[in-house]
């Protein structure tokens, strides 16, 4: 019998063991933070028509429209609205791409609803972010509508929290780029 129970706590402890050494941790309420490894200046914004640079651009708040709006992977949950995160990661991308984003007194106004935003553990740390843009112009000459996506994967060390932050901040940049790089985006507001 006591031979029994220590084999039983042995078995208990070795799998502790392994669980911390295989990294099999969740990460609860967490505050995304914003770990690109790229930077925004990789736009060629001499793609971006001249007109949209003389627009005054209001980002209304984005919608969160996932499931579970606190899950950012299946390790990791946040405290934080995800939604109020893109929307200002958003706002801060396109000023550092020239555009001039004002909260009153604007000629054009976007809106976002985030479909996807998470990332992933496999072989590679991957991130993938999806975003509804809107955008019409005030006087109600134009508008457009589509969705851009952002995809990230990098190697990193198994489990870490600054991986999956930096693959999701990398996808995020990425449809960032896709917007400012879509043509019929770009064409509506010539």
């Amino acid at each position: 019998m006591i031979k029994h129970q220590i084999n039983y706590i042995l078995g208990l402890t070795v799998a502790m063991i392994l669980s911390v050494i295989c990294g099999c941790h969740r990460f609860t309420d967490e505050s995304p933070e914003w770990k690109p490894t790229n930077n925004v200046h990789n736009i060629d914004s001499s793609k971006i028509p001249t007109a949209l640079f003389k627009e005054k651009i209001k980002v209304q708040p984005f919608v969160d429209l996932r499931t579970n709006k606190k899950e950012i992977t299946e390790n990791i949950t946040t405290k934080d609205d995800v939604a109020i995160w893109c929307t200002d990661r958003f706002k801060e991308l396109l000023k550092e791409a020239g555009l001039t984003i004002v909260e009153t007194a604007e000629t054009l106004d976007i809106k976002g609803e985030i479909i996807n935003f998470a990332a992933v553990e496999e072989n590679l740390y991957q991130g993938y972010v999806g975003i509804k843009i809107s955008a019409r112009k005030l006087d109600g000459t134009r508008e457009w509508q589509g969705v851009v996506k952002g995809k990230s994967s990098q190697w990193g060390r198994s489990h870490r929290l600054d991986n999956y932050f930096e693959v999701l901040s990398d996808a995020y940049l990425n449809a960032v780029e896709e917007l400012l790089k879509n043509d019929n985006f770009l064409i509506s507001f010539k």
